[in-house]
């Protein structure tokens, strides 16, 4: 299984402004520059979902991960992503927003988890700083 490490470093990460915030989908009228990023359905479109399914085989390591052992693999499918320029424009375009998906939040997550949007989140504040 791939190991998420972005937070490997010796030091922690403290981006300078602007700072991309993950919400819960339940919050987005709080935040009028709000982008949902969770999976298609609910009539969102889905286009920023992790497309890592829990209990499904990963297509990047070929394993089945539990909810919070995709990220690393999520990770890993970015980073490639980020490689198409097109991407890579929308995706820095989500810069500064406020991120929502479902899983923010989300109780019965440990307080070192976290969900995709917050992997989306670090990288668009290291790209911010130069860092990535």
């Amino acid at each position: 299984m791939a190991q998420l490490n972005l937070f490997n470093e010796a030091e922690p990460f403290a981006p300078a402004s602007p700072v991309t915030k993950v919400i819960h989908v339940r919050d987005m009228d709080k935040y009028p520059d709000s982008v949902y990023i969770g999976r298609a359905g609910h009539g969102m479109s889905g286009a920023w979902g992790n497309p890592i399914k829990p209990g499904e085989t990963c297509f990047i390591c070929g394993e089945i991960h539990q909810a919070e052992e995709t990220l690393g693999c999520y990770e890993i499918y970015l980073k490639q992503k980020l490689c198409e320029q097109e991407f890579r424009e929308r995706f820095f375009a989500l810069r500064g927003k406020a991120l929502a998906c479902f899983c923010a939040k989300k109780k019965g997550f440990s307080k070192n988890v976290i969900c995709h949007g917050q992997v989306m989140a670090l990288i668009l504040d290291k790209e911010s700083e130069g860092m990535v």
